[in-house]
Formats: structure tokens, sequence, C-alpha cells
């Protein structure tokens, strides 16, 4: 495979791409091995975005719950 493909293809954002090459010895296995550490760092910063997404939105539920507790008590309603 070419590696300027899967490199362009990896800027696209296209995480499904396997990388090819990983397992030799020499400098294409390097550089493979590179790329793959690339990918997976991709991969891993998507998961942390999404992760962070949810969280803010907890964040938002919570603060919404404290100022209904603040300003309407009587609104709350105990759910289990």
């Amino acid at each position: 495979a070419d590696i300027g493909l899967l490199l362009n293809q990896l800027q696209a954002g296209d995480v499904t791409i396997s990388i090819p090459h990983c397992d030799r010895a020499d400098e294409i296995g390097k550089i493979a091995r590179v790329v793959l550490v690339f990918k997976n760092n991709m991969i891993e910063t998507e998961r942390l975005r999404t992760d962070q997404e949810k969280l803010k939105d907890i964040a938002e539920e919570i603060e919404a719950l404290n100022d209904t507790i603040i300003h309407d008590p009587k609104r709350i309603e105990i759910r289990f």
C-alpha cells in the first residue's frame, strides 16, 4: 500500500484503514509503526472528545438541577 495514500486517508479522518508492514524490521516497518501510532492516537483523541462532550452534558444537567433545588425546590422529582 502507498504510505502517502494511507496518510491522506488518515488526514481525512478515516481510522478504519489497516496499516500494513508493521511487522517488517526495516525502515518501511518503522514508518508503518509510526503511522499506526498516529492512527491509534487519532482514535483515542476522538474517544476523549466524545467522553468530554458527555461529561459536559452531565455537568449541565447537574447545574440545572442545582438551580431547581435553589429556586424551585417543589419541582424536584425524585427518581430511583
